[in-house]
C-alpha cells in the first residue's frame, strides 16, 4: 500500500478509489494499526504519510487515529528509522495537521 500511494503522489495522481479503499480498510480494522502491521518498516510508514501529505489525502476522522498509532510506535520509529524517515513523518504530520487528540 505504501509504495502504491507513494507512486501516486510522486506522479501527482490523487486516486479517489485508492484512498476510498484505504479508508474502508481503516474502518474495518477500527483504527490505523493496519498501516503498521502491513507496511512494517519506518521507511514505508514515512513514505505513506509523505504521500498523504503531498496529496492532502486524509479523511477528517483519520488524523486522531493516526496520531494514536504514531504515538504507540514512536519508540520503534526512533529506534528503527533513520533521520529521513523521522523527518518525513514529522513533516507529514505537520502538513496534515495531525495533532494529539484533546
Amino acid at each position: 500500500v505504501a509504495n502504491t500511494v507513494w507512486a501516486c503522489a510522486k506522479l501527482g495522481i490523487k486516486s479517489e478509489n485508492l484512498f476510498t479503499l484505504i479508508e474502508q480498510q481503516e474502518q474495518k480494522e477500527g483504527d490505523a494499526s493496519w498501516l503498521f502491521r502491513n507496511n512494517g518498516d519506518p521507511q514505508s510508514i514515512a513514505n505513506y504519510l509523505w504521500a498523504c501529505g503531498t496529496l492532502g489525502a486524509v479523511q477528517s476522522s483519520t488524523p486522531s487515529r493516526l496520531f494514536h498509532q504514531l504515538e504507540e510506535h514512536a519508540v520503534w520509529l526512533l529506534q528503527k528509522g533513520n533521520a529521513q524517515d523521522i523527518a518525513n513523518t514529522v513533516w507529514a504530520c505537520a502538513k496534515l495537521d495531525i495533532r494529539p487528540p484533546t
